[in-house]
């Protein structure tokens, strides 16, 4: 007798929780972009051997406008000891999409997969994640390669969609390559790397990515304290890894 998917998902779930993270260390930045102040995060957890990665945008509101160019749209790393690219599983939003209307093809109510929209790339010893054009997937396309569906046409990384805009966010700009009718995803975004071999101490060079092309501005972030008690897996983020590697377990045996 087959057992529910409901029921993999909570074994697999409270497997997670009783088991406490092998690693996890916080980065936090802030400089300026454009002329503009902007800060965000990147909490890197590793748990049952995969690196969890949240990237938030933590810039407050300012009373200036929000532009393409200032919109967390990336983040890069490195590991050392590196010898080739990681393996994307999935990208998922705990929290709402802005402007889903935005979405040309839907965008689903509550939690879900952003992973078409959003890419993974090694190149030069560098590991670079964005929604943007400056990351190429090597998928036909240069679609998203963590393993979601396309939500906005054209199907590929380009302009500034899904970017990661901060809660407390001021108006958007209008007119040409304005942000006011692209979908967004709002705070935070978890992005999964599967069979993770490195400590957390191996993770640095970070940097945060803003528009949509490289060259348009980053900002270095540093790594804080071991403890922090912002380094640590969110509840929403180990549910959403639980559901997500049975999911791909489900998936394998039917193939």
């Amino acid at each position: 007798m087959k057992r529910p998917v409901g029921s993999l998902g909570g074994l697999c779930l409270a497997a997670l929780l009783a088991s406490s993270p092998a690693g996890a260390t916080l980065f936090t930045g802030t400089g300026t972009v454009g002329g503009v102040t902007v800060s965000a995060s990147a909490n890197f957890v590793i748990n049952s051997g995969n690196l969890i990665v949240t990237l938030k945008n933590t810039s407050a509101a300012d009373g200036i406008a929000e532009m393409p160019g200032t919109t967390l749209s990336g983040l890069q790393f490195l590991v050392a000891g590196q010898g080739g690219g990681l393996t994307p599983l999935s990208a998922i939003t705990p929290n709402q999409i802005f402007n889903p209307a935005g979405c040309s093809v839907g965008c689903p109510a509550g939690t879900f997969n952003v992973g078409g929209e959003w890419g993974y790339q090694y190149t030069g010893g560098l590991n670079r994640l964005g929604s943007a054009g400056y990351v190429t997937t090597g998928l036909s396309g240069n679609i998203g390669n963590f393993n979601g569906v396309n939500l906005d046409n054209p199907n590929s990384l380009d302009g500034i969609n899904f970017a990661v805009l901060s809660a407390t966010h001021d108006a958007l700009n209008g007119g040409g390559g304005g942000l006011v009718s692209e979908p967004l995803v709002q705070t935070q975004l978890d992005l999964t790397f599967q069979n993770f071999a490195f400590p957390v101490s191996a993770i640095g060079g970070v940097f945060f990515l803003y528009g949509t092309q490289l060259g348009d501005g980053s900002i270095p972030g540093d790594p804080q304290p071991p403890g922090d008690p912002r380094s640590v897996p969110e509840p929403m983020t180990l549910a959403l890894l639980g559901v997500g590697l049975v999911a791909s377990r489900v998936l394998r045996r039917r193939v």
